[in-house]
């Protein structure tokens, strides 16, 4: 508690280093002649952690983070220094740390110098609900943690991973900036496009295009279903627009009409949307092939 809670571009050492002492697992015996041996025998082992301390101290650091445990003595010995220190850290929350500061990992009291330290702005201790966080600001690397709270784990499991997809797709369209429209209308055009080649062929292969494309309006009927619009009325509108016309509509879900999708900013990244089909019609051919081995073997019999 006596320790300082806010620094201004602070020094940050990360260590691999353990920075208490900790009693023997195993029962030791040590023979001795006199009590002077004895005093000796102790002093040994504090004078280590000791000088591990004073090399630390002498980099002129604001704060210390470790992998490995930090005991009470090395706490005192820091918060009298107005030292922030944290131990038992992660090694992915120290990997990160290093990424934003330029602060070295090191695992030898021998290679630790101000040369192996990071940097950034603000290093600030605050409580947020029942626990207590260390924030690093304004680091030199560009890095964000979003820190979520919630009433269960499994509802923060579950906005993590929507949180997690957002960023992913939001990756990928800096990585390929190619866009298409949303809320259906991709889905739409497709299913036009291929009615139209239906129509050049002949044979089973007429019969798997139109299912295809009747598997692709899926997705708008979905929405429909989803805002309690009618399906049946919209999904007609839409083909015959995209029938008569190149047009990007799709579905107004607040105002159960249909409008411009492209227009209106709902775009989804082109590789997502390809992927997502290549997956379907993958586990749909999957699907095929081992109904074909039941079918095989049912005649077999």
């Amino acid at each position: 508690k006596s320790r300082p809670k806010k620094h201004y571009f602070p020094q940050i050492l990360l260590l691999n280093i353990e920075l208490e002492i900790k009693n023997e697992e195993k029962d030791g015996e040590a023979k001795l002649k006199s009590m002077k041996n004895y005093k000796k025998f102790i002093d040994a082992e504090w004078s280590i952690i000791y000088e591990k301390l004073d090399r630390i101290s002498e980099t002129k650091v604001k704060a210390v983070f470790s992998t490995q445990a930090i005991g009470d003595l090395a706490t005192q010995y820091f918060a009298e220094r107005s030292v922030i220190c944290g131990g038992r850290i992660s090694s992915d929350d120290i990997t990160r740390i290093s990424k934003g500061t330029g602060a070295r990992f090191v695992s030898s009291i021998a290679n630790v110098s101000k040369f192996v330290t990071g940097k950034c702005g603000i290093l600030e201790e605050k409580p947020i609900g029942r626990e207590r966080f260390i924030f690093i600001l304004g680091c030199s690397n560009k890095s964000i943690t979003i820190m979520l709270r919630g009433s269960s784990i499994k509802l923060l499991e579950e906005t993590k991973r929507c949180l997690n997809d957002g960023i992913m797709v939001v990756r990928r369209v800096l990585k390929n900036q190619s866009v298409v429209a949303g809320a259906g209308a991709i889905e739409m055009k497709i299913a036009s496009k291929l009615r139209k080649y239906m129509k050049a062929i002949t044979g089973k292969n007429q019969i798997i295009l139109k299912k295809f494309a009747q598997a692709l309006e899926i997705i708008p009927k979905t929405i429909c279903e989803n805002g309690g619009l009618d399906s049946i009325t919209i999904l007609s509108n839409l083909r015959s627009i995209h029938e008569s016309s190149d047009c990007w509509e799709g579905i107004n879900v607040e105002k159960g009409t249909i409008f411009n999708a492209f227009d209106n900013f709902i775009w989804e990244p082109v590789l997502i949307k390809i992927n997502a089909i290549q997956a379907a019609t993958e586990a749909a051919c999957l699907i095929l092939s081992i109904d074909s081995c039941f079918s095989f073997i049912n005649e077999k019999e």
